[in-house]
């Protein structure tokens, strides 16, 4: 196996600083300063192998999406149609669960209000992981339908949404009840899809 070059090494070393800084401090109190201080590093060279402190942030998300995807990879298997209890389970358990992560993405929302380019990264991050969870539930060689698409789309914001209801104290009163209606999400998403569709009748 190759060994890591230097500059990768050392641009991670940088990039793991910079998180710590921002879990730390906060993104918007985190200078190029901080950075240099917790990596051991010099300034110069902080802004040598990992850039200015958009360039880190960019780093940062893209190291956000990539400890997404391992814990996705080792969880349960969510490959097929008969997957959906799995990820809703997943989602609805301990996916939005470490405080690292959850930390530096309320980070992220709360600086992509006022920087479009963050939100644009963001808005691409999360389509890419709905539209990698749509394909994971859907037949092997098939592109995901809309019922599956909306299915996997409804299960995400109902975990992140108990994430953030979870921060003020906020949660269901049977959680399982709560994974027994997210599994009717993902487990029959065409019944759904027809019951919404179907127009009210006109009462006389």
């Amino acid at each position: 196996m190759a060994r890591p070059r230097v500059g990768d090494r050392r641009q991670e070393e940088i990039l793991a600083a910079f998180e710590a800084c921002v879990v730390r401090q906060g993104l918007e109190k985190t200078t190029l300063e901080d950075v240099a201080q917790a990596a051991g590093q010099q300034r110069s060279l902080v802004r040598h192998f990992a850039g200015n402190r958009d360039d880190m942030v960019a780093a940062l998300i893209d190291r956000m999406v990539r400890r997404s995807e391992a814990r996705l990879q080792a969880a349960a298997r969510l490959d097929g149609p008969g997957s959906g209890p799995a990820l809703a389970a997943l989602l609805l358990g301990d996916f939005f669960e470490d405080p690292v992560t959850d930390k530096i993405m309320a980070e992220l929302w709360h600086i992509s209000m006022r920087a479009p380019e963050v939100a644009a990264r963001l808005s691409g991050v999360y389509r890419t992981v709905l539209e990698d969870l749509a394909r994971r539930l859907s037949p092997p060689g098939t592109s995901p339908d809309a019922a599956t698409a909306d299915a996997v789309y409804a299960l995400f914001a109902l975990g992140l949404g108990a994430l953030v209801l979870r921060r003020f104290g906020l949660g269901p009163v049977e959680p399982g009840r709560l994974v027994a209606l997210a599994n009717r999400l993902v487990t029959a998403p065409d019944e759904i899809s027809r019951a919404t569709s179907t127009p009210a009748k006109e009462t006389s």
